[in-house]
Order: structure tokens, then C-alpha cells, then sequence
């Protein structure tokens, strides 16, 4: 697919999501669907990152295994932390039918999440969860080819670093928001699309997976696609 719209794809298929939350939010006061699927899968986007061994990871790479695929930061005070340890639960719920999949943390602030620091803050979740980074070329190459929103904002002084975090699920052109997309001086924070991407072991974005998930869900999303 052509990447041009293989991002609008993503951008449209996070609308979808957005949009169909709040439907049912207004008609049912229930929780919103789980998920969104792609009406015609298509290739994940190049990218080219490295794993915490250093070895470099790309769209080739996520090939032969199903992988949920999830963007964020480790100062991320809520959704990141939360995301994958659903994951990790996800994982474990799935160990008791010899069902698995590759769950892969993105971290979109190069500039404080070192491989030191990501490897510390990933030994609090399941060890098969595989983290990646780069330069910042290299993240912000796969976040927008992936359709993913990514914006530093300065703190103000004494602002709480927790006050409006919670990413973004956006859907069309992001534009400017007055968030900067590369680091800016001074105390920060990262707003950031909180879904996770599912990717099918022939390397193709199928689906994805609302933040607010828990690892049962996850689990119950994944299983029709693990089973095949």
C-alpha cells in the first residue's frame, strides 16, 4: 500500500475508534468497543530501530509472530505503566492455551530514555515485552508512517507533570498545536497516541487496541488472531 495512505488508513481507523467510543459512551453509558480492525490490511510502514542489545529491529523483523506494537515514554505517569502491565497480563492469561505474542514498547524520548533507563524500567514487566529506541530521526520516521501523534510541551514552573497526560487518540492531520515534535528546554512531558497496533505474522497492520483494555480483553482480542 502506498504510505501515504496506509498513514491516512491509520488516522482514519483511529477516528473510527475515537468516534465509535463515544457513540457508545452516549447510547449505552457502557464502555466503549475494544477494538477496531482494518478493512484491508496492509504492510506495517518501514521503520529502523534498535533493540536494548543493540540489534536492529525493523518492519521485517516484526514478520513470523503476532506483535502488538505500543508508543510511549517511561515518564509517562499513568497509560504507559498501565498498558504494559496489561500486556504482560495478556501474556500470562495466554501461557495456559501455549498461545503467545511479541508485545513491543516504543519510546518516543530518545533524549531521556536511555538504553540503561529503558532496560531498568522494563524489568517491571513481563520479560518478552521487547523495547526499542533510536535516534530521533528514526522515532519520529516510524511514528509518522505509523500514523502516530507525538508532541513535547514545555512544563510550566510548578505545573504538575501528571495535569493532562493521558495521549491522544486523534484521527486526521494532526497540525500544529503548539507542541513541539522535537524536545524543547526545560521540564517536559510527551502527549502521545495511547492505542497499541496489531501486526499478524505476515508483517500487516490488522487492528487496534483502546488504552483502557485489561489483560483479559487483550487476550480475548488477540486469541482469534493466535489461533489461525
Amino acid at each position: 500500500m502506498n504510505p501515504h495512505l496506509a498513514r491516512r488508513s491509520l488516522q482514519v481507523l483511529t477516528g473510527l475508534l475515537l468516534g465509535g467510543a463515544i457513540a457508545a459512551l452516549l447510547l449505552t453509558r457502557g464502555s466503549p468497543p475494544a477494538d477496531a480492525f482494518v478493512e484491508r490490511p496492509f504492510d506495517a510502514p518501514a521503520f529502523a530501530l534498535e533493540t536494548l542489545d543493540g540489534e536492529t529491529f525493523t518492519e521485517a523483523s516484526l514478520r513470523g509472530e503476532v506483535s502488538v506494537v505500543f508508543f510511549g515514554f517511561t515518564h509517562c505517569p499513568d497509560i504507559c505503566p498501565i498498558t504494559l502491565d496489561r500486556l504482560s497480563g495478556a501474556l500470562r492469561a495466554l501461557d495456559e492455551e501455549g498461545l503467545t505474542f511479541r508485545g513491543i514498547f516504543v519510546s518516543v524520548d530518545p533524549a531521556r530514555d536511555t538504553p540503561a533507563r529503558l532496560g531498568s524500567y522494563m524489568e517491571r514487566f513481563d520479560p518478552r515485552l521487547v523495547a526499542l529506541t533510536g535516534t530521533a530521526d528514526a522515532i519520529e520516521t516510524m511514528t509518522e508512517g505509523w500514523g502516530i501523534h507525538v508532541a513535547f510541551r514545555t512544563l510550566a514552573e510548578g505545573e504538575d507533570p501528571h495535569a493532562g497526560h493521558g495521549g491522544h487518540d486523534d484521527h486526521g492531520d494532526h497540525g500544529d498545536r503548539g507542541a513541539p515534535t522535537r524536545v524543547p528546554a526545560g521540564d517536559y512531558t510527551v502527549e502521545h497516541s495511547t492505542r497499541s497496533l496489531v501486526v499478524d505474522r505476515r508483517g500487516r497492520i490488522v487492528s487496534s487496541l483502546a488504552a483502557f483494555l485489561t489483560a483479559e480483553e487483550i487476550a480475548d482480542q488477540l486469541r482469534p488472531l493466535l489461533s489461525r
